[in-house]
């Protein structure tokens, strides 16, 4: 990773005003992929996955701004993976989960050796 990609996305972070919120998790589902593999996850309702995605959108923005960069406007879907397994699940309701999102973060993934490096911590703005 270069250090340019570095300090353009710390400069993102720094800018980002963008409204702390509560991240709701009301579904269990498989992911569909092209690997024997498919992730099994706890994921976000429709509305929780929209003010998520609006956070995104900021994200983008300020990046284009501050970077001259023009990241793809992909859609996001918030979840957090719970096991991988051949077996697919199909989607399922469950008891709601609540996550408070206080907070964006820059992180450093070693793809394949489950390590992640901390590289920047950024509030986001308390909710009244």
């Amino acid at each position: 990773m270069s250090e340019r990609i570095v300090s353009d996305a710390k400069k993102v972070g720094s800018a980002i005003r963008f409204v702390a919120f509560e991240l709701v998790m009301d579904r269990v589902l498989s992911f569909r992929n092209r690997q024997t593999d498919k992730p099994l996850v706890i994921a976000a309702s429709a509305q929780s996955s929209l003010r998520a995605n609006e956070l995104v959108h900021e994200i983008r923005n300020i990046s284009s701004i501050l970077t001259g960069s023009y990241p793809r406007n992909r859609r996001i879907t918030p979840h957090l993976t719970l096991a991988w397994d051949r077996y697919s699940i199909p989607e399922e309701t469950i008891e709601p989960l609540y996550f408070p999102v206080s907070e964006i973060a820059l992180i450093h993934s070693h793809v394949g050796q489950s390590r992640y490096d901390i590289l920047g911590r950024w509030p986001l703005v308390p909710a009244k």
